[in-house]
Parts: structure tokens; C-alpha cells; sequence
């Protein structure tokens, strides 16, 4: 009589091992089943990680034609609106960063540069010029 799918041995107390399936476990999963280890199911032989490029169907024996592929649009995952946010963060971040770094420059060149002398001159009643230098 043979044991239930996805069983083998004396008791058919023992699962099926990678590569095999069905009734004793006598059948062999599709080569064309994805994934590193190409493993399917071990009752009904269906590929656990779904075909190989090339082909489709539950047990992957059925070769795809290119014109009928699916088409599958590439999602990255971030919206346009995401996108919008995290430019904004970061030309708000660009700004403060010039503000204290232009702040801080502009500090640093008043502290270090040459303070320029002036001279101021007063006339007094004789006629005569009187100067210092501030």
C-alpha cells in the first residue's frame, strides 16, 4: 500500500529528505526549482522558493516564453514623498551647517586680523594742530 506523501520507512514515520517527495518519497524535485538549495515541497513536489529564471508553474516544468514573462515594475521601496522629506532635511541641515561654519569664520577673522590705528587731529584756537592716535 505504500505510506501517505511526504513519507517513507517501515512505520512511514519518516519525512521525505531534501530532494525527494511524494508517496515513499519515490519522486525528485524539479533541477529547475529556485533557490540555493532547490528545495520543494515533500508532499506535492512545489519549489518552496518559487523557479529558476526560465521557468514557471508550481513544479517549474513549464518553460517560459520571453514575450510572456511577467511584468514586475522594480520597487525601491521609497515613495516620491519620502524622497521630497529627506531633501528638504538635508538642504536645512546644509544651511545651519553654513550659518555656524560662516558664524565661526567671520569670528575667527575679527579676533586675528590687525586692528587699524587711527589718528584723529584737533585744531586749537592758536592756530595750531594737535594729533593722537586711537
Amino acid at each position: 500500500m505504500g505510506c501517505v506523501d511526504g513519507y517513507k520507512g517501515d512505520k512511514c514515520d519518516t519525512e521525505c529528505g531534501k530532494g525527494t517527495y511524494g508517496k515513499n518519497c519515490l519522486k525528485k524535485c524539479s533541477p529547475n526549482c529556485g533557490g540555493r538549495n532547490r528545495a520543494c515541497s515533500s508532499v506535492d513536489g512545489s519549489c518552496m522558493i518559487g523557479c529558476a529564471y526560465g521557468y514557471q508553474g508550481a513544479l517549474c516544468d513549464a518553460v517560459v516564453i520571453p514575450s510572456q514573462e511577467p511584468k514586475v515594475k522594480a520597487d525601491s521601496g521609497i515613495d516620491g514623498a519620502t524622497v521630497a522629506a529627506i531633501l528638504v532635511l538635508v538642504a536645512i541641515f546644509v544651511l545651519f551647517l553654513g550659518f555656524v561654519v560662516g558664524a565661526n569664520y567671520i569670528d575667527i577673522v575679527e579676533k586675528t586680523s590687525p586692528k587699524e590705528e587711527s589718528t584723529t587731529c584737533e585744531s586749537s584756537s592758536d592756530s595750531s594742530e594737535t594729533c593722537s592716535e586711537v
